[in-house]
């Protein structure tokens, strides 16, 4: 249905924790150690905190590394420009949703103010939304969560309206099992647009306190064969549908007390 691969695997970034600037930059430098090629530092709602997290972060990592900044839209228009004009001279990778989600004028005002890519993610919900985004040159990527997006097929739409306008895409995930992160991570090296891209489907990963999947298979997740998480790569399950073989003894554990089973076709 998706086409096939353009790839064999797909390029992860690591998300790291808002935290103290040492516990931040120690979860940095193993990140990369582990062989993630981008970091991305989680804002904590306190500009300052970030522009001392985004600092060290750089002085640890050296020059060549990628560092994201997500804001999750917690700054308004004149917290992100203030703050973007503090954290330009770090060279970021990109800005994640600087400002509030409904404030799409306001994140292509900044755009034209700042030298750091901006990113959309809140406000790239909706296909209409990225029409907006494109028409009012508001960003110059975009992140996509399948799930965000509504499915597989609203995903490709997606895909599409941003390889049309030219726009860089990330995906990411809701931190989820092994089943979760399938899905994506088939789009994402079937999509000859967003597998060029580093991406960061690592909901396993996190909620299982992983580096990777390789070397040790994963117990207590919902999928028996969660996808191969190795070296910073995401290499999706062969074999039908999502290649997931689902563990029947998790969902018989974790099922709700009195609450009879559905089954949805």
């Amino acid at each position: 249905m998706l086409g096939g691969k353009c790839t064999d695997a797909s390029e992860q970034g690591w998300v790291a924790s808002a935290g103290p600037v040492e516990a931040v930059v120690q979860e940095a430098v193993t990140a990369r150690e582990k062989g993630f090629s981008l970091i991305k530092l989680k804002s904590d709602g306190n500009a300052d905190h970030d522009v001392d997290n985004v600092r060290e972060v750089r002085a640890a990592l050296g020059d060549a590394a990628r560092i994201v900044v997500d804001a999750n839209g917690f700054w308004n228009y004149e917290q992100a420009l203030r703050t973007m004009r503090k954290l330009d001279r770090y060279d970021l990778h990109c800005i994640e949703q600087p400002v509030p989600h409904w404030d799409i004028e306001g994140m292509a005002r900044l755009r034209a103010r700042i030298d750091t890519p901006v990113f959309a993610d809140e406000s790239a919900q909706e296909l209409h939304h990225i029409k907006e985004i494109i028409d009012r040159r508001a960003a110059d990527g975009l992140f996509i969560k399948m799930q965000k997006a509504g499915g597989l097929l609203k995903a490709q739409r997606w895909l599409t309206m941003a390889r049309l306008a030219d726009m860089a895409v990330m995906s990411g995930c809701m931190i989820g099992s092994g089943l979760e992160a399938s899905p994506s991570a088939h789009l994402m090296i079937a999509n000859d647009w967003a597998a060029q891209f580093t991406h960061e489907n690592l909901g396993p990963l996190i909620i299982h306190g992983r580096w990777s999947t390789g070397n040790e298979p994963v117990a207590g997740d919902i999928a028996r064969n969660v996808p191969v998480f190795a070296d910073g790569k995401l290499y999706p399950n062969e074999g039908p549908g999502f290649g997931i073989d689902l563990n029947e003894e998790f969902i018989a554990a974790h099922g709700t007390p009195g609450k009879p089973a559905r089954t949805v076709r």
